[in-house]
């Protein structure tokens, strides 16, 4: 199927599908300026032929939610490096042990999530959470591990406008929130620069 069919037949976007109907999968890896987008694709690609796996969702989650982390304070940090390490450890080792920490950093996240008004640091302190959670689930969770990597990716974009929201300008902001998603995009092509058959 070509892939422009493929955009229409699961609901893209017009504004994602007018900029990429025209392409191949691999052309629009290569040239997608959105990493929310790629993620959508993957998402939906998952378990076809070289698409991302389970794990993979969760590393691109812990990779991209961290940066989200640079707009946090200080104080809101810790509980959301803790989730993203302990999701890590369990990547590379799964065990039992390192299961049960995930499960407890994502419910601290989720916790300090809920009571921490600060919205840059809430959406961090969830995208955390997600990304630990998704990673002590079996390796057939494929939906949530997706959908923490697509919170991680929202949540890095929120805090890089919300840190721009300072400058009191509606253009800066808006500026701020794409080019986090340029770089997230970057980032994602970097961890799988080739994808489908």
């Amino acid at each position: 199927m070509k892939f422009g069919n493929w955009l229409k037949e699961n609901g893209a976007c017009k504004e994602g599908f007018n900029a990429h109907s025209h392409q191949t999968e691999q052309e629009f890896w290569n040239t997608c300026n959105r990493g929310d987008w790629m993620l959508w694709v993957a998402q939906r690609k998952y378990g076809t032929n070289g698409w991302p796996d389970h794990l993979a969702f969760v590393k691109i989650a812990c990779i991209v939610g961290r940066r989200s982390l640079i707009h946090c304070r200080e104080n809101d940090k810790a509980v959301c490096e803790a989730a993203y390490d302990t999701a890590e450890k369990f990547i590379e080792s799964q065990t039992e042990e390192n299961r049960n920490a995930a499960n407890s950093a994502a419910y601290a996240a989720a916790y300090a999530a809920a009571a921490n008004a600060y919205y840059t640091a809430a959406y961090a302190a969830y995208a955390a959470s997600a990304a630990a959670n998704a990673a002590s689930y079996s390796a057939n969770a494929a939906s949530y591990a997706s959908y923490a990597a697509a919170y991680a990716s929202y949540a890095a974009a929120y805090a890089a406008y919300a840190a721009a929201y300072d400058e009191a300008s509606y253009s800066a902001y808006t500026a701020a929130y794409y080019e986090e998603k340029k770089i997230q995009a970057d980032i994602i092509r970097q961890k799988w620069p080739k994808v489908g058959a």
